[in-house]
Formats: C-alpha cells, structure tokens, sequence
C-alpha cells in the first residue's frame, strides 16, 4: 500500500480520512494498464479512483462471460433443489462426482424457490446460469446485460436481453447479480432500481467479491479478483450492508463461495501471467506452472477460508426492511 490519503472521500460510507490509495494492473487480458483506487479506512470498501469514460472496450467480445452457452446435464431436478434434510444433500454431493452430471450450487438451494418463482439474472451475459436452471425445472427466467451485442432467446423460453434494470417494466421473485454488482458505476442507483423490479416479498441475491478476504491481504493488488479496471467496487460485508440499508434493504443471510481460482489467478499475475496468456491454468493447463498437487491444495485452502470467513467471494441475500 501507498501513504495514506486523507483527501479521498469513499463514495459508500462519506469518510474522506486515512483512505489507503495504490495502483492496480488490467491483468486479465494482459493490456497491463495501470488504473488508481483506494480502500476506504472505516467501511474497507476498495473502489476506483475515476470510472473510466468508455468501460466497453474492457469487455471485448472475448470476455468469459460472453461465450456462446454449453448445456449442462443436471440429474437432480424439482423439490430436492431445496431440500433441507442433510442425507438428502449428502447424495447430491456423492453423485456431483460422477461424470457429466451437475447438481444446482448453494446459493440457489438455500434461496428455496419454488420452482414457479419468476427470476431475473442481471449482468447475465450468454445466459448459461439461466439454462442450467432452465433444465433444473424453473420456467419464467429472463437475463438482462447492457454489453451483450442484442436481444436473444432460446427454444425453451428463455430470454437474455441487451437491457438496463430501468427498462424492465415487471416484478421478479427473484433477482440474482452473480459477480455483476462489482461492475455498477453507481451501486445505491443499481439497488434502487433492482427495488423497482423486485415483487412485493421477493429476495435479491448479490454474489461478489468481498474486500476482507485473506487473498486480498496476500496479493495486493495481484488478487486474482481484483480485475482492474472491471471491478470498480470490490466490497467488503460492512460497505454492502451501508448499500443495502440505505436504499432500504437489510441482507438477512449470507455465506462464503470462493474457490481455486483466488489462488491461481493471483499466483499467476504476481508472476506478469495474464489470465489469457498461452501459459496461463485457465487457458493450457498443459503449459501452467501448477501441478496437480498444488491445484487440490488451492482447492483444500479455499474450503478452509469459506468456513473461516476469509473466502474471497461471498453471497448474500436482501429483502425490503420492513417498516
């Protein structure tokens, strides 16, 4: 970290003293481009210093999200999605390890929808979660992401489209931002109007990075999630909460969801590896500088921190402060 600078006022919590600034790299697709943020001292929200006027050229039509959908066999459909019984789960986890099948993650489990709720996926991208939750027995889903190049549809009903949250014009059951919440220029305005497209009990999901992560404390700015100058917020639980609860939200659960990736990708760029370099895990694992072992060692770590609380990605669920 640079010196502290008591001239930087956080645009979550107001406090303008003992902010830390320092200078993050884009690493993802190797451009290397320096870009200035700071951590604010009080709510621990790190944040971008100036929002760059043209984001669109920092998501190139390689971005990960963008990529055309594969379509997943998921083997467990309908109520046991959100069954509370632990034998039941155990026998989830059991046949997850068989080949080609996928069971529905946490974060939608725990939600327990039923499978007639109307969803919303905001920042969507090609909309593979939505098809996997598609197969899984949901029927009314819709995505929306502003960078997608059009409006598109699939066989089975479902609808991603090259919207805002603005101009949506129904309610949601359900609305889920699945790591798109770091990447809103103004995040009180992305919550009030994801509040004017939520039904009257619906639950909102936000699934992000989280700033009080022990990844954060070893790498720096070569935390793998950092992603400069994408994210222009990486919060921490007590930044997301003063969001929340100013727009009128409370967050009444939450759980750590990082993996692998927090120590890979960090490794790799604190050795000047972007993410889409040729030498890179996650593009020729045959070409990495990681073993097997090291992989099942990040992995064991991961699961340690999320137990811990120290995972580098978490959810959490909002509901309407009742009054």
């Amino acid at each position: 970290m640079n010196k502290k600078d008591s001239n930087v006022r956080c645009r979550i919590c107001g406090n303008n003293s003992e902010n830390s600034p320092f200078a993050a790299r884009e690493m993802m697709f190797g451009l290397r481009e320096s870009f200035d943020y700071f951590q604010c001292d009080i709510c621990g929200c790190i944040q971008i210093l100036r929002i760059p006027d043209d984001l669109s050229k920092y998501y190139p039509d390689q971005y990960y999200a963008y990529k055309s959908p594969g379509w997943s066999k998921i083997l467990i459909k309908g109520p046991w999605l959100c069954d509370p019984f632990s034998w039941k789960k155990a026998i989830l986890r059991a046949l997850s390890f068989l080949p080609g099948v996928h069971v529905m993650p946490e974060w939608m489990s725990r939600a327990g929808l039923p499978l007639s709720a109307s969803i919303l996926e905001i920042g969507s991208g090609s909309g593979t979660r939505l098809i996997a939750m598609r197969e899984a027995g949901y029927r009314d889903l819709t995505g929306i992401d502003p960078y997608i190049s059009g409006d598109g549809s699939y066989s089975d009903g479902i609808r991603v489209l090259k919207r805002e949250v603005r101009q949506i014009d129904r309610r949601y059951d359900f609305v889920m931002m699945h790591h798109s919440f770091e990447h809103m220029p103004d995040p009180f305005t992305a919550l009030r109007e994801v509040n004017g497209v939520l039904a009257p009990k619906g639950t909102v999901l936000i699934r992000i990075p989280v700033a009080s992560c022990y990844a954060w404390k070893k790498y720096g700015v070569n935390w793998y999630a950092f992603d400069a100058p994408r994210h222009l917020y990486l919060h921490s639980p007590a930044s997301l909460k003063c969001v929340a609860e100013t727009v009128g939200f409370e967050i009444f659960d939450m759980f750590y969801d990082s993996d692998s990736y927090q120590f890979i990708g960090s490794e790799q760029y604190a050795r000047d590896i972007p993410a889409q370099d040729q030498r890179s895990y996650f593009v020729n694992r045959s070409r990495s500088i990681f073993k097997s072992a090291d992989i099942r060692a990040f992995e064991n770590e991961a699961k340690r921190l999320n137990r811990c609380g120290e995972g580098d990605s978490a959810a959490f669920y909002l509901r309407r402060k009742s009054r």
